[in-house]
């Protein structure tokens, strides 16, 4: 199945970002990845472009080229927060594999600090996995459904 996510263009400015014209504008950027919200993360996406305006083929290429673009810089960034989101789960974890080894071998006779190093040591425990299970998860269905839009076909029609 593919997804068909239609844009209307009234003009060719609506199109470029307000401030750098080598940029899609981030309302429609914003816009392309709020419809594909609710369809299936593995349909391809066709992205139906209407215009009233004239586009010749360079024009459209370009446009092309950066709503690719757009997506690209979109999977680079959310998989170096990944990445950084794993580093600090893995930190967490041994830190509470740490803080669990203190307890049971060095501090299980001092009561209170013998407590909260138990307790913060499942804590950290719990957050890593926690977020290793659901909020990576969420991360990796973001960058799926990004490389989808990044290899979307695109097509204009002219109004």
């Amino acid at each position: 199945m593919k997804t068909q996510i239609n844009i209307i263009l009234k003009k060719e400015e609506d199109f470029y970002n307000y401030f750098n014209d080598t940029k899609i504008s981030k309302e429609l950027s914003d816009y392309i990845i709020e419809e594909c919200y609710g369809e299936p993360i593995n349909n391809n996406i066709v992205i139906n472009i209407y215009h009233s305006f004239s586009l010749n083929q360079k024009e459209k290429n370009k446009m092309i080229e950066l709503i690719k673009q757009n997506y690209s810089i979109k999977i680079q960034d959310e998989k170096y927060y990944l990445t950084l989101d794993h580093s600090k789960e893995i930190l967490l974890f041994a830190l509470g594999i740490i803080l669990l080894i203190l307890y049971y071998t060095f501090f299980k006779t001092i009561d209170i600090i013998s407590e909260i190093l138990l307790i913060i040591g499942w804590l950290a425990i719990w957050e890593a996995t926690y977020n290793f299970l659901f909020i990576g998860y969420n991360k990796k269905n973001k960058i799926t459904r990004l490389k989808k839009l990044y290899s979307a076909e695109i097509k204009f029609w002219k109004n």
